[in-house]
């Protein structure tokens, strides 16, 4: 058996079992679930790896280690459970080989061993095989089980196992285990002070009649009785000295039930009541308490248990990260958290059907943990807000756990509470303003998750009323800078109100994102009815903040004129029943950035305010523009049937190309909520074929090098796609144009670095001396005065002293400010570039326009490819750029992937106005994809984006296939262009190896064009001057591309690779091992490397092909000389031979050949031997010849001698 999966050479099945034993939880739970994933496969060794994995995890059950123990003895148990083949004959077999009946060789293994025989009675009741046992198996358990019954070391694990198997032991088993469940029932009984341990035993076992029966003293422990009070108590200290609070909170939690619960916990508790006692008594009492608590159910149970100065103790331990049981209590904290998490998602899991909303009727878990935060709730609202950080936060997380189980009224009243905490907290000697702003901050982030869960109900319009009286809240704090709060009893501090606004935002944003524009895009009618309901919420929650901010700025604001005729606009644009969905949208936009406006209110009106004020009046003017073009079928802004008619004026802009503008200066804010609420108002302006988009200009003006000259025509961007492109562009100055970067130095600067924020420090010497030379420029300076005063006096006086000294501290802070400013000046125009491409996400995902569609996608590959280049460039040259300053390559590929989405009716319409565009548009547009990856540096994402984009533009589930043959042209020229270069680029080379590789469609396209390219390259030179160099390098460039060809055709499953590897394996072999002048290849490396590969793939993906190979081209390949080769290659080639070699089986035709050449080989070999052997014979004859010869010379000799 072991043999045998050995013999499988199944590496990563056998390292599970290492993985096992891991020390660490997570992997070891990994390792299980991959265990059992594996042995749920249908295979044909299916037998045997379960056999393997039966017998190792017996044999693992002795492990002295407890990991390894637990891990065992959990995999067992779990494969046990989902594996029904095993059969209890071989179950059984298995733990009596290598438990039951093993003999122990020393001390420790005897211990490891006894523990192991019981835990083989656990893993049988827990995996439900105790039933499927024969009555001959059950004896020799309890028979194994009995002598261990009287050792100490096992008594504890003895005791809670078959505490557990017991009842479910049949009445006609349960005889044969009588003599040791007697001997443990009457050792517990007898015991003078019973441990934690055999009170569960009898509490266990006394309620089930049939394992009573088996019992002779069949006594009764009453949990009613106060006598029994003593007994726990002296049981759980014992465990507090063992450290075994987990069977003391268990022993206790028997009694919570029990009407002596309240007095036997008010004993247990004794050590928190009193800061007088040790501190390691108190803390042990605080560990088992928190244990309990998971334990508990009903409200009058926690009640109980969490007392205020249960709590108090308790928060002390988790603010102090100095304390040494800090971490300690963290743990069991994040214990009792992760046991509500757990078991509240495994319940709700059976609640897959309901798709009403993400709560459903409340668990028993999420009932439990909500008993539990009403009563921390009750006592100590804010006993999260003065713990130390990372330190877990256990009511926000019992509310989270128990939202669905709390009900609307308490969410409602609890809320009010705590905005009076929030408006009456006071400073005192013990409570500074620090600790005011951190409780005010939590109050904060608990009334976010409150609004939450009621947003996230299904009856939310229901809870209208309690939602704007919770944001009214929110906004009347964020506003308190301008407008402070009567109520309040300190002062709100600026950080305060910041923190409301964003907490603001954040609740209107998950209002937002439940209006999804996908799931109005879909045609099912309960989408769309969920829609319509979430964004009437919406609408009228907008509504009443901006009544809120009316009342605000009427009562509080005497200059608020402005604000308040803003405000009137937006609460009519709101009140229109009969706006359509993007006007509803536009007016959302209008009300969150006037709501942002009101909030950056100051006397005087500070630059940014005015700047959105009057980013404000452009929203309207658009809306206002918008009305006319629908009502007026003669306006110039007309665009209704998706070809916006021409101006009248040229200075006119365009309703949309305004309200993008305006949108892409908002989108910078710091504001949370402008970003989304920017983002949903122009994604309905693209889905409704709304933006502006006039007729592109020539296509290599648009996607060529003609660019330049088309911006170099329009100095002003018209349209809504050309304001955004130009921003996104790093080579552009929109941006800094924008953010008002405009100036010599920014003007001067590289693209590049002006993106990275990065300078040398001789620009910024520069800067400097420019900053102060401007200040002198403006006329005689107060220093020039004092220049010439020293002329005329030798000394200062003291005024001209401090004069002096001033000028200079004023001209260091315009220098300093100045630098400020600059930087976060670049970090905006930064920030719009990465803003910019959520525009261009939304134009990919729902625009049918070709002339939006197509430059979008175009732009998007430019940004993933300068993404590359921008990253790999800090890599190498160590670059402390800012991370923020390009699009991340894991998001473009990420946008580009959701292309897969799109509606086949958006698609259809985007094909039709491909069509009815300019008929060079697309195969421009495909070119210049290419064109952009020639340089590109190679990456797998960067890959995956131009294979995602290729696979969309070929539109295949579209009626019309007319784009498949375009991209077949236009890879016809990119492969022609490649291999027209004798040095192509290597990263041109890799990425197209991989992008055929990984799409089987360009495989297929470039099949005929590589074989085509690859015969003329392999012609001989028609001039001698030609560079023998050259042509090896076009060649082996070529071969890579095939090699991807076989490779991308294989991993499809193509049906056309047979037809591609014939034609490939003879050009190679015709090439290279039949011609008369092959041996000059033989002299390169990569290219017989190549060529080796190439065959090597061919004939291991395709083994059809040696049939239609003809004998002489089978026999030149097997009959090459190895010798000839450099020593590098030698290897490729030898694996050539030895893959032919192991397919003989699979072709008839390979065989003979084999056959004929090993014929051969040992003909050659026989005629060898003869002619050794003949040349053998003939030296043996002419040596002895020679010894004759000698002989007789030395015979003559003595004679004449």
């Amino acid at each position: 058996m072991r043999e045998v999966v050995l013999k499988k050479s199944n590496r990563g099945f056998l390292d599970l079992f290492w993985d096992i034993t891991s020390s660490e939880i997570e992997k070891r739970d990994a390792a299980i679930k991959n265990l059992q994933k594996h042995l749920s496969v249908r295979r044909n060794d299916i037998r045997e790896h379960l056999s393997y994995a039966l017998d190792r995890l017996s044999k693992g059950l002795r492990s002295s280690a407890r990991s390894s123990k637990a891990g065992f003895s959990s995999a067992l148990t779990l494969i046990l459970q989902d594996n029904k083949d095993i059969s209890a004959e071989t179950l059984f077999s298995s733990l009596d080989k290598n438990v039951l009946s093993f003999k122990a060789r020393d001390a420790k293994e005897l211990a490891a061993t006894n523990l192991a025989k019981i835990d083989c009675l656990v893993i049988l009741y827990k995996s439900g095989r105790l039933d499927d046992l024969k009555k001959e198996d059950h004896k020799k358990i309890a028979a194994a089980l009995i002598p261990l019954a009287k050792i100490e070391s096992c008594l504890q694990s003895m005791l809670s196992v078959v505490s557990q198997a017991a009842p479910h032991l049949d009445h006609k088993v349960i005889t044969l285990y009588r003599d040791l469940i007697s001997q443990l029932w009457n050792s517990a009984w007898k015991a003078e002070e019973p441990t934690a341990g055999q009170i569960l035993f009898i509490l266990s076992l006394q309620d089930y009649p049939h394992v009573m029966s088996v019992v002779q003293d069949a006594r009764r422990l009453e949990t009613g009785n106060k006598s029994v009070i003593k007994r726990i108590v002296n049981a759980v200290k014992s465990c507090f000295q063992a450290s075994d609070h987990e069977i003391a909170a268990e022993l206790v939690a028997r009694f919570r039930s029990s009407p002596i619960f309240s007095k036997l916990w008010a004993r247990l508790s004794t050590p928190i009541d009193r800061p007088e006692t040790p501190i390691s008594h108190r803390l042990r009492a605080l560990r088992m308490g928190l244990i309990l608590l998971s334990k508990l159910q009903t409200d009058e149970q926690f009640k109980v248990v969490v007392t205020p100065t249960f709590l108090a103790f308790l928060q002390k331990q988790l603010s102090n990260a100095k304390l040494s049981s800090h971490e300690d209590i963290c743990r069991e904290v994040n214990s009792l958290l992760s046991h509500f998490r757990t078991h509240v998602s495994e319940e709700n899991s059976t609640l897959e059907n309901n798709d009403d909303c993400r709560f459903s009727l409340p668990n028993e878990s999420a009932i439990q943990a909500s008993h539990l935060f009403t009563s921390m709730a009750s006592q100590m609202p804010l006993f999260d807000a003065t713990l130390a950080s990372r330190t877990p936060h256990l009511l926000s997380s019992l509310l989270d756990c128990s939202s669905v189980a709390l009900s609307e009224e308490y969410l409602y009243e609890w809320s009010r509470n705590l905005q009076k905490l929030f408006l009456t907290a006071k400073e005192d000697s013990t409570i500074t303003t620090a600790t005011v702003d951190r409780q005010r901050l939590h109050i904060l982030e608990l009334l976010r998750l409150v609004v939450f869960f009621i947003i996230s109900r299904s009856n939310a319009t229901d809870s209208l009323e309690f939602l704007c009286e919770t944001l009214d809240f929110l906004l009347l704090v964020a506003n308190s800078s301008i407008v402070p709060l009567e109520a309040a009893e300190v002062a709100i501090t600026s950080t305060v109100a910041g923190a409301s606004l964003a907490q603001l935002g954040k609740c209107l944003t998950l209002l937002i994102r439940r209006v999804s524009l996908r799931a109005e895009m879909r045609n099912s009618s309960q989408s769309a009815k969920f829609c319509k309901q979430t964004m009437r919420v919406l609408l009228n929650t907008m509504r009443h903040l901006v009544e809120t901010n009316m009342k605000i700025c009427s009562d509080g604001l005497e200059d608020g004129a402005e604000l308040l005729e803003r405000l009137g606009t937006a609460k009519a644009i709101l009140g229109d029943d009969d706006s359509d969905a993007v006007e509803q949208w536009i007016g959302i936009l209008y009300a969150t950035t006037i709501i942002y406006a009101v909030t950056l209110h100051s006397d005087p009106p500070s630059p940014k305010e005015a700047s959105i004020l009057s980013l404000l009046d452009d929203i309207s003017e658009a809306r206002r523009h918008r009305s006319l073009a629908i009502t007026t079928v003669s306006n110039a802004m007309d665009t209704g049937q998706g070809t916006p008619a021409s101006t009248n004026s040229d200075s006119t802009p365009e309703w949309s190309a305004v309200l993008t503008d305006a949108m892409l200066s908002l989108c910078v804010e710091p504001w949370r909520l402008l970003r989304e609420v920017v983002g949903a108002t122009f994604g309905r302006v693209v889905a409704q074929r709304e933006l502006f988009a006039p007729p592109l200009g020539p296509p290599e003006m648009v996607f060529g090098t003609g660019k330049k000259e088309a911006e170099e025509q329009s100095e002003e961007a018209v349209s809504p796609l050309q304001l955004i492109l130009s921003i996104a562009d790093s080579r552009s100055k929109a941006a800094q144009e924008r953010i008002a970067v405009a100036g010599v130095e920014e003007d001067e600067d590289d693209p590049d670095e002006s993106i990275d924020g990065s300078s040398s420090a001789e620009e910024e010497e520069e800067r400097e001396i420019g900053g102060f030379a401007d200040l002198e420029e403006e006329g005689p300076s107060t220093e020039a005065k004092i220049v010439d005063e020293e002329e005329e006096e030798e000394f200062l006086s003291n005024e001209q002293i401090e004069e002096q000294d001033e000028t200079l501290a004023a001209l260091f802070r315009a220098s300093r400010s100045s630098k400020m400013d600059a930087k976060s000046r670049k970090e905006a125009v930064a920030l719009l570039k990465l803003r910019s491409f959520d525009f261009l996400e939304y134009l990919l995902l729902y625009t049918s326009d070709a002339n939006l569609f197509l430059p979008t996608l175009y732009t998007t590959i430019q940004l993933a490819v300068a993404s590359t280049r921008r990253i790999s460039n800090i890599q190498t040259q160590r670059r402390q750029g800012n991370k923020g300053d390009h699009v991340p390559l894991a998001r473009i590929a990420s946008c580009l992937d959701q292309l897969r989405s799109r509606p086949l009716l958006a698609n259809e319409l985007l094909w039709q106005s491909i069509c009815n565009s300019d008929e060079a548009l697309l195969p421009t547009c495909f070119k210049a994809i290419f064109r952009v990856f020639r340089n590109a540096i190679p990456d797998n994402k960067l890959v995956k984006c131009l294979q995602t984009a290729c696979e969309f533009l070929q539109f295949k589930k579209v009626a019309d296939q007319n784009s498949r043959k375009l991209l077949n042209v236009v890879l016809e020229d990119v492969i022609g262009e490649f291999s027209s270069k004798m040095h192509p680029s290597k990263a041109h080379q890799l990425l197209l190896t991989r992008l055929i590789t990984s799409s089987p469609e360009l495989a297929e396209l470039t099949g005929c064009l590589v074989i085509e390219r690859l015969k003329s390259t392999l012609q001989p030179p028609s001039s001698p001057s030609q560079s023998n160099l050259s042509c090896i390098y076009a060649q082996t460039a070529l071969l890579s591309l095939a090699n991807a060809v076989t490779s991308g055709l294989a991993g499809s499953k193509s049906p056309t690779l047979s037809d591609w590897v014939l034609p490939l394996s003879r050009t190679l072999i015709g090439s290279f091992f039949m011609s008369p002048g092959a041996s000059t290849w033989t002299q390169s490396k990569a290219l017989p490397v190549a060529v080796f590969e190439c065959l090597f793939n061919c004939f291991k993906l395709n083994k059809t092909v040696f049939d239609q190979l003809t004998s002489e081209e089978l026999t030149s390949v097997l009959t090459s000389n190895r010798t000839a080769f450099p020593k590098a290659v030698r290897p490729h080639h030898s694996r050539l031979i030895q893959l032919i070699r192991s397919l003989r089986a699979s072709s008839r035709h390979l065989s003979a050949v084999l056959e004929g050449l090993d014929t051969q080989r040992k003909l050659e070999k026989a005629e060898a031997k003869q002619e050794r052997r003949r040349k053998r014979k003939a030296k043996a004859v002419a040596d002895l010849a020679k010894k004759k010869k000698a002989k007789l010379e030395g015979a003559a000799k003595q004679k004449k001698a």
